[in-house]
């Protein structure tokens, strides 16, 4: 009979009302977070219906008072939800964005280089040896003659995109 006492006290797990309070703001949190994602996005997380069409219908409001019991609606839905799976995807997500994110910024410091400096298009060969040297001389110059010439930045966001290309290119 003591061994089925013991038995019945593991298995209850006592959670404190501040606890489940802890945890039910989170998942608000990360419900919050959801709304804020776009279409694309969305459709890469583990959502139900229910609550995809809770948080599209926040995305779609405006008023304060309505967003905020939008949220906590979100948040109760969230509780019915694999919490861990969505969690997961989410911050599988979230890393991709911020992959995307630094690359973006390493493409727009070359740029900014090769059109200050003239060392730096020797220092891009050597780190992009397959890169063609000719369109990318060519967009340097064309994009430094429509500064000095206060044109529109077609050249500038041309070698943008050539310098994103061979970066991408780089490292498959």
């Amino acid at each position: 009979m003591q061994d089925e006492d013991d038995f019945f006290e593991e298995e209850i797990e006592y959670i404190s009302k501040s606890q489940m309070k802890r945890e039910m703001t989170e998942l608000q949190r990360i419900g919050v977070e959801l709304t804020k994602l776009k279409d694309e996005q969305l459709a890469t997380i583990p959502l139900d219906e229910t609550l995809l069409a809770a948080i599209k219908l926040a995305q779609n409001t405006k008023k304060r008072e309505a967003l905020r019991r939008q949220h906590q609606y979100i948040g109760k839905l969230m509780r019915k939800v694999d919490f861990e799976a969505v969690v997961v995807a989410y911050e599988k997500l979230q890393v991709g964005l911020k992959q995307e994110a630094q690359q973006l910024h390493l493409v727009e410091n070359w740029r900014d280089k090769l059109l200050k400096d003239q060392n730096a298009l020797k220092q891009f060969i050597e780190q992009f040896p397959n890169v063609e040297r000719q369109p990318l001389r060519q967009l340097i110059n064309a994009a430094n003659k429509e500064h000095r010439d206060n044109k529109p930045p077609a050249n500038f966001r041309k070698l943008f995109r050539f310098i994103r290309e061979t970066i991408s290119a780089h490292r498959n």
